[in-house]
């Protein structure tokens, strides 16, 4: 902010822009993730983010920052892939472990990333910490490497009706007139058997403890 003298406002559209482009970035991860591999999706999203965060640090405007963090688009791609690809190779009875290091790995992220700022902005001018911090944003692509040699592309399952060519039913089916017109009848039949049965047991109190002539009425 204090390199250009940008407000808060301008500080703020910033940020927006990162959040919208990561929805979009899980949006498109996913379905590179079914078109082309779970390990594939993966590396396209780490290096495409480690990519637009190192050439953050070479903008010379506010509008020029603001389209590279827009591109940033895989900041939500990340998420979608991994997450893809450790519900389908982690097994069962570890998964739910494996998702929850994953999501807790953000807090320690944030985390490393204020202590890295803290110690950054105490050694190098504000001028030039902020894109040392861009910079350093390269590493993470070193990780495509270990992912080449080490992570495999996981099986596909495959269901009985997928295999037997037949096509899964569409969930719009459940918005289908007759479903809804059956559904409907069925709730105004059942609300109509409750009320009945209601009625049934205020007529039998009043039975028993004399009701007033209005209770009655009103149950009936």
């Amino acid at each position: 902010m204090g390199t250009w003298g940008i407000g808060k406002g301008q500080a703020g559209l910033i940020g927006g822009a990162t959040l919208v482009a990561g929805a979009l970035g899980g949006l498109l991860a996913g379905m590179l993730s079914d078109r082309y591999g779970r390990v594939c999706a993966l590396q396209i999203t780490v290096v495409w983010f480690s990519l637009f965060t190192f050439l953050s640090a070479f903008a010379q405007n506010f509008e020029q920052l603001l389209a590279l963090k827009a591109l940033q688009v895989d900041f939500g791609g990340e998420w979608t892939a991994s997450a893809v690809l450790l519900s389908e190779t982690i097994r069962a009875e570890h998964r739910g472990k494996a998702m929850g290091i994953v999501r807790s790995a953000w807090g320690f992220g944030w985390a490393g990333a204020v202590l890295l700022y803290t110690l950054v902005f105490s050694f190098v001018s504000p001028d030039w910490a902020w894109r040392l911090l861009f910079g350093i944003g390269v590493i993470p692509a070193g990780l495509v490497l270990y992912l080449r040699r080490n992570v495999a592309e996981p099986p596909r399952a495959v269901t009985p009706i997928a295999s037997s060519g037949q096509a899964l039913p569409a969930a719009r089916s459940i918005f289908d007139r007759s479903v809804i017109f059956f559904e409907t009848v069925e709730t105004i039949e059942e609300i109509q058997r409750l009320s009945a049965g209601e009625s049934g047991r205020t007529r039998a109190r009043c039975a028993d403890t004399g009701c007033s002539s209005s209770t009655t009425t009103i149950a009936s």
